[in-house]
């Protein structure tokens, strides 16, 4: 469905594919009202217990799903500096070796009160002994960010887990 070139997301809703080579979906929102759409590219973002890929696997001949795990870690770190000027529509591609993205969700009063992240990606699990070995790691893999933290959001990054994300 064409929305003026704008990826729309939509959360707490579940979705059928009714016709995986046309994209026609069915919508099922909070509300329990169903809405039936039809998209030119739908992602199946829905883990690993998959409805999407299920529903694909039982109607497309030679479809066939593969698990396997994949040495993806990340650390969040919260922009609170010049977020203005960053669009909170945008998903923000900072970097691709490592993988570094940044976004913002909505804050306490809506869209216009946006919460800043970014998403460090690393090949293994990675600990930091303090800020100043974070903010290097930072300086290293992706500097650009560092306009975006204060030296407190680096202290807090430098305690945070590293997670698996698969």
């Amino acid at each position: 469905a064409s929305d003026g070139g704008k990826v729309n997301f939509v959360f707490d809703s579940e979705v059928e594919i009714l016709d995986v080579y046309t994209g026609k979906v069915a919508i099922k929102g909070k509300s329990g009202d169903i809405t039936k759409k039809t998209f030119d590219f739908v992602a199946a973002s829905d883990g690993a217990g998959s409805l999407a890929r299920s529903q694909a696997l039982s109607s497309v001949p030679g479809f066939e799903i593969e698990k396997s795990q994949v040495n993806n870690y990340c650390t969040m770190i919260h922009f609170d500096k010049a977020t203005n000027e960053l669009d909170p529509e945008w998903l923000y591609g900072f970097s691709v070796s490592p993988f570094v993205v940044g976004g913002a969700i909505n804050g306490d009063n809506g869209p216009k009160d946006p919460k800043w992240f970014c998403m460090l990606g690393f090949d293994r699990k990675k600990k930091f002994t303090d800020a100043q070995e974070a903010k290097q790691c930072i300086q290293r893999c992706c500097p650009k960010i560092l306009k975006y933290v204060s030296e407190k959001e680096i202290e807090a990054f430098s305690k945070r887990e590293c997670s698996h994300i698969g």
